[in-house]
């Protein structure tokens, strides 16, 4: 078996991400995971994205901000360019409507 059949045999694990990112793909998303901390957050944000389920990227992105760690720079900077990507592919933001002083992003 040459490595031009199976390209994604030759990186361990590829095979397991691939069939993860096919089943998220795939997957109705109707009930919505929850996360303790930014780094959480941020996983279900990138997975939401790669879904193309913006809304759902936003709002993780967001409540990655407001969870214990988002205000640590290795999980904020993604988060905030999450934000950006997600909110150019036309996601708007429940909290886009709402102002507040308070808000931490």
């Amino acid at each position: 078996m040459s490595s031009e059949e199976h390209p994604t045999q030759e990186l361990p694990g590829a095979a397991r991400l691939e069939t993860r990112l096919q089943a998220l793909l795939l997957a109705p998303s109707s009930e919505q995971p929850e996360a303790e901390t930014a780094r959480g957050w941020l996983d279900l944000a990138y997975e939401a994205a790669y879904g193309e389920r913006h809304a759902a990227a936003v709002e993780a992105g967001l409540r990655g901000l407001r969870a214990p760690g988002g205000d640590d720079p290795e999980y904020r900077l993604p988060l905030l360019r999450l934000l950006v990507a997600s909110t150019r592919c036309g996601a708007i933001p429940k909290a886009a409507n709402r102002t507040s002083a308070n808000a931490p992003i």
